[in-house]
């Protein structure tokens, strides 16, 4: 006789693997990408390549005009997987587009929705754009602007993993100074002799979380075909990448042990993106739950299919980590240029939710998108899974008001840190409804 516990969790394997994507109904995209190709934020000491350079092609941190084809290509290739469900022209009422800002992260989105509208006839002039055929003035043919929202870079919680917050840096400080993980990357013979051939040939001793700072520089050099400095090698190169993208993942608490009962597998991705993930919960939860509903508040939900993020490959990589498998799908270091992750929300036909993570991988085209689903714990390694297992990941990295949490450093007293506790009753779609309209009124606020 099969135990019940174990017959459960073949039922329960069964239901996962039965969802048919035929049966199923696309309410909602969400997406976050990285932006594109950029020149490098910073010289190291020394850098024959310095900030006039740079001025020529746009200066430091600007996006190229490679990263600008980058993500024409992104663009018309989501327009292509969407054309069904998203209107050929495009429509205000459809379409959200929120960027950290930052220069690269705006023009990054700007052309990534010239490739979903600008390509294919879909834009009509007069109508879309100002008709000058029969004046002085000119306007690119086919280009239709599309508005794109932001705030403030300090306090960007939902794109920028490191807006300002006390807490991630006395919390990562934590960590640096005392998980052996981090000591032992830092004592690790390979690491020190790579610091002091940095140190001999640029005149600084870097601490290996300051590494990024000048292979984030070497490495767009190298990708521009610059000549590089005598002291540089390929094998430099590869050790400085393989031991950078080891710190870059502990930074979103992957591999760390707790220490005094903290738990930084949970705490930094919380205050590094787990604002964003709720952000996508709340709208998959208001997308649900304003179905039917007519009133002033739930109409733009109603109305809203795509909503995208243009951020940073730390954004991208703290999703996935929040998700439980950035290791799977990006297993070393940050996502490239470029590179997305999607959450699309379904519904059968008796009304029961989905979702399917899709993943972008850099200039990738082919195939242009592959679905990551399988990875997440406790979806039975379907395409499609329950909702609730992604509002169940979001609650665990649910920083709550997390410029409120950023200023919380009780932990350094010796108290153990917490995760918010729910001051509202759940409905059975796991959130409280007049909580859902009361942030749709806000939401339509901002959509004006």
């Amino acid at each position: 006789m099969i135990p019940r516990i174990l017959l459960g969790f073949f039922l329960l394997a069964s239901s996962l693997q039965a969802v048919n994507e035929a049966d199923l109904t696309l309410q909602l995209v969400q997406i976050v990408w990285r932006h594109g190709d950029r020149n490098p934020t910073d010289p190291y000491p020394g850098d024959p390549y310095d900030q006039a350079f740079w001025e020529k092609r746009g200066g430091y941190g600007e996006l190229t005009t490679r990263g600008m084809a980058m993500h024409v290509r992104l663009g018309d290739a989501l327009k292509t997987r969407y054309k069904d469900f998203l209107s050929q022209r495009y429509n205000a009422h459809e379409i959200y587009i929120r960027s950290t800002d930052v220069n690269r992260t705006i023009i990054s989105a700007m052309s990534n929705l010239i490739g979903m509208y600008s390509q294919d006839n879909s834009t009509v002039p007069g109508e879309d754009y100002p008709d000058f055929s029969n004046e002085k003035y000119y306007w690119p043919t086919g280009f239709r602007p599309i508005a794109i929202h932001t705030v403030d870079d300090n306090t960007d919680y939902l794109g920028n993993a490191n807006a300002y917050c006390p807490r991630q840096d006395a919390l990562w400080k934590l960590a640096y100074d005392n998980c052996p993980e981090v000591k032992a990357l830092i004592n690790e013979p390979g690491t020190q002799q790579l610091i002091e051939t940095l140190r001999q040939a640029v005149n600084i001793t870097y601490k290996v979380d300051d590494l990024w700072m000048i292979h984030d520089v070497l490495f767009i050099e190298n990708v521009n075909k610059l000549e590089m400095p005598k002291w540089w090698s390929q094998q430099l190169m590869d050790n400085l990448t393989k031991i950078n993208n080891r710190l870059e993942d502990m930074q979103d608490g992957i591999g760390l042990s707790p220490f005094n009962g903290i738990d930084f597998s949970v705490e930094l991705p919380k205050l590094r993106v787990g604002a964003l993930t709720n952000d996508m919960r709340m709208h998959m939860n208001l997308k649900l739950a304003c179905q039917g509903q007519t009133t002033r508040n739930c109409t733009w939900m109603n109305r809203l299919k795509y909503f995208a993020y243009s951020a940073h490959d730390e954004t991208i990589a703290s999703f996935l980590a929040t998700m439980g498998i950035k290791d799977d799908v990006v297993p070393d270091g940050y996502p490239l240029y470029s590179s997305a992750a999607m959450v699309e929300l379904y519904q059968d036909k008796t009304g029961k939710p989905y979702f399917r993570l899709m993943y972008h991988q850099g200039d990738q085209l082919e195939p242009p998108f592959e679905t990551i689903t399988k990875y997440v714990k406790g979806c039975g390694g379907g395409d499609f899974c329950d909702v609730d297992v992604f509002r169940k990941q979001a609650d665990l990295y649910n920083p709550g008001d997390a410029a409120k949490l950023c200023q919380n450093l009780s932990f350094l007293q010796g108290s153990t840190a917490q995760p918010p506790q729910p001051t509202t009753t759940k409905t059975s779609s796991g959130f409280s409804f007049g909580i859902l309209t009361l942030l749709a009124f806000l939401h339509a606020q901002l959509l004006r």
